[in-house]
C-alpha cells in the first residue's frame, strides 16, 4: 500500500483551514496534488503519516510545504524545520 499523507490548507489568518489524507506513491506525487489544489498565492503543509488516525500539526513538527514559485509558472516544495525555540524556518528543498 502506499504510503499516507497528512494535508492542512489555511485559509488565512483566522478563517479556518482544511484538511485531509490521502495515498500517494511518494511525496513528490503528493506535492504536485497539494499544489493542483493552490491558488497562486497559498501554500499547503504535508507530512508523511504512519496511520490515517494520525493528526498531523504543522506548528508543533518539522514538514513540508508546497507553493507556487514567484513566477506562477511552477510549484516548489519547501522543507519547514521548527526548532520549538524559534519562529518556523522555510528552506527550499533541492
Amino acid at each position: 500500500m502506499n504510503p499516507i499523507f497528512a494535508f492542512v490548507f489555511p485559509f488565512g489568518e483566522g478563517r479556518g483551514e482544511f484538511r485531509c489524507k490521502r495515498n500517494f506513491v511518494d511525496e513528490e506525487a503528493a506535492c504536485e496534488w497539494a499544489a493542483s489544489m493552490l491558488d497562486r498565492s497559498e501554500v499547503c503543509y504535508l507530512a508523511e503519516c504512519e496511520s490515517a488516525d494520525y493528526v498531523f500539526e504543522p506548528a508543533c513538527e518539522s514538514h513540508t510545504a508546497v507553493s507556487w514559485s514567484a513566477d506562477g509558472q511552477t510549484w516548489q516544495m519547501l522543507e519547514v524545520i521548527d526548532d520549538f525555540d524559534e519562529a518556523m524556518e522555510i528552506y527550499p528543498i533541492g
